[in-house]
């Protein structure tokens, strides 16, 4: 059996042990089983979601979120289906236009195809007691749209929300959907980018290669009344006709998601409904470290949902220890630094306050951005997603019962589903702890100067942006020294720790293996990180006049020699999740390498 898998039916079967402290699972749904309501605790979430967001035009990750059932076991009250699982794809549009996608078309058997799928998907998710949503990209419609209706809904070659043919296509959009998918309980709309036409992949399952579409906030000219337009058009159509949920994010680029003005100067203008929901990212921002905790939460008038990345794409994606529970619940280190007294912090300060308005949470456990590295599914198909799992069970137990702390959740955890004793589950707590410490310092802190934060971004080094970073660290020199080269040693000395804390699990410890390989993985990556600035800012000390080619050759040695035992790990371990892109590594390099030579 796979490890995943394994651990899969541990959870399970201690999840059944755990029902009494779970939140039910089945609320307003009429047709499950008294047998798969568990109680609920008093305070609750009301909404407690879970999605896998699966790279675009890739093979789907293996993950045991995609089971319904084991979403109900973990006493989350609904499944939101990925991008390319959403209804939209399903319709055939016969009923507005034939033409959209004609008798005998490849297109329209690729859709009838999907509506068998996701019909199949819809109703196991509603067997095992969850509520159906699915992330929607918005504005989206079959190619041939463009072709038969440009005129009428385009402006400067985008779908237009202000044009009358655009509003009259999607409440037929929204009428053929929750009519041929009653399953349906709530949308989550996605704005600010759309992952459709075949641009992005052929993978059957995890494309949508018929389809245009784009982000509908700005096209007009004005971005809130754009935004206004398209709430309250949903908000009809979900809401009020259908009583239907809708959940609609801020995420777009603008301070709509990143500004508490932004979010209240959209939100303020929207009349309030029990089915409405905004869901905000807890970061001001995308999901990285040294983004600011999201002020809007708790603000204005709305029900709102929590945004939470737990395989955070930036930072390994689950291929090495990377924990963020305490950080999400208790507020990071860095936001000592980064933000004012007084200014909210963490879930602690927004949730189970007094007024809160922040109602639910809506873990990604999996996925997010567009690469590797992958630790299961096609290339790896033995891999865990222990280090996903650990936040996910973490992030959604607590949203249980937050007056619960995440140490007690680790070690729940720890026991019950790695079968460690007490010693063993309190030095994986420390382990959890210190490995958000070693990701912090081995990415770089935010304090002046600023560091450039996507010099790695997924599997790979950009390699401008990675010289740019050099040179901050070069620029900061503080006496005899680099603060944030020695951060990247700090790293690297934390790293060295977790081993030491694996290693010392009793060897009946299921996972100790795996948890061996993948720590290893996370002191070869953040080693090579740190190999990486010391041999760039030994060249820009040899710009300076300094003799430093001795030092560079022995630091860009270092450099090959971790990256063969990098590769060796891989090699000898089939669980051992892909490696980055040496290739993007080799180039960010390049010019050092050959600088070194040549002195």
């Amino acid at each position: 059996m796979k490890p995943w898998k394994r651990l899969t039916a541990t959870l399970l079967a201690a999840a059944l042990l755990l029902q009494l402290a779970a939140c039910s699972a089945t609320e307003g749904n009429d047709n499950v089983s008294s047998t798969q309501t568990v109680s609920r605790s008093e305070n609750c979430l009301d909404v407690i979601t879970d999605m896998v967001h699966n790279n675009p035009g890739k093979v789907a990750y293996d993950s045991a979120y995609n089971d319904p059932a084991f979403l109900t076991q973990r006493g989350l009250t609904g499944k939101v289906f990925f991008l390319y699982d959403a209804a939209q794809f399903g319709l055939d549009w016969k009923d507005y236009d034939p033409d959209i996608l004609p008798d005998g078309s490849t297109e329209l058997q690729w859709v009838q195809e999907k509506k068998a799928q996701l019909t199949e998907k819809y109703d196991a998710a509603k067997a095992a007691g969850q509520k159906v949503y699915f992330m929607m990209d918005m504005i989206v419609f079959p190619e041939r749209v463009k072709t038969l209706y440009g005129d009428e809904i385009l402006t400067n070659g985008k779908i237009d929300i202000q044009k009358e043919k655009t509003q009259e296509m999607l409440r037929y959009m929204f009428e053929a959907m929750f009519t041929q998918f009653p399953q349906i309980d709530g949308i989550y709309v996605r704005t600010g980018e759309t992952y459709v036409g075949g641009f992005y992949g052929s993978e059957p399952g995890n494309s949508a290669p018929y389809y245009f579409g784009n982000n509908p906030a700005g096209v007009s000219g004005d971005r809130t009344k754009d935004h206004l337009t398209l709430i309250n058009l949903l908000r009809e159509e979900l809401c009020v006709k259908r009583d239907k949920e809708l959940i609609y994010r801020t995420w777009g680029f603008d301070d709509f998601q990143k500004t508490e003005e932004g979010y209240l100067k959209i939100s303020d203008q929207v009349e309030p409904h029990d089915k409405l929901y905004f869901a905000i990212k807890y970061t001001s921002g995308d999901f990285w470290r040294n983004y600011e905790f999201n002020q809007s939460l708790n603000s204005g008038k709305h029900k709102q949902i929590v945004e939470i990345q737990c395989a955070r794409e930036y930072e390994g994606k689950g291929a090495f220890p990377n924990y963020i529970g305490d950080g999400v619940i208790n507020g990071f280190e860095e936001y000592e630094w980064q933000m004012e007294e007084g200014e909210k912090k963490s879930l602690r300060d927004v949730i189970n306050v007094e007024g809160s308005k922040v109602v639910g949470v809506w873990t990604w456990s999996r996925g997010g951005g567009w690469g590797g590295p992958y630790i299961n599914g096609s290339e790896v198909p033995d891999g865990s997603e222990l280090w996903c799992d650990v936040n996910a069970y973490v992030l959604q137990k607590w949203a249980q019962d937050p007056t619960r702390t995440d140490k007690e959740l680790v070690l729940e955890y720890a026991r019950e589903a790695l079968g460690m004793n007490d010693t063993d589950a309190e030095n994986f707590y420390n382990l959890c702890i210190l490995s958000a410490r070693a990701v912090l310092l081995g990415r770089g802190t935010n304090q002046a100067p600023t560091i450039d934060m996507l010099w790695t971004r997924d599997d790979n080094v950009d390699a401008n942006r990675f010289k740019n970073v050099v040179n901050v660290m070069y620029s900061g020199k503080d006496g005899d020294s680099y603060p944030k080269l020695e951060e990247r040693r700090k790293s690297v000395k934390l790293w060295e720790d977790i081993l030491a804390i694996v290693e010392g699990f009793d060897d009946g410890v299921e996972m100790k293996n795996y948890m061996h390989v993948t720590t290893q993985y996370g002191y070869y990556l953040f080693s090579i990180f740190e190999r990486m600035f010391t041999i760039g800012v030994l060249y820009r000390e040899s710009l300076a006049g300094q003799d430093t080619g001795d030092a560079m050759r022995e630091a860009i040695a270092d450099y090959d020699r971790l990256w063969a035992e990098w590769e060796q790990l891989k090699q000898d371990n089939s669980c051992c999740p892909t490696l980055y892109q040496k290739s993007s590594f080799d180039d960010a390099i390049q010019q050092y390498r050959d600088a070194a030579e040549q002195a």
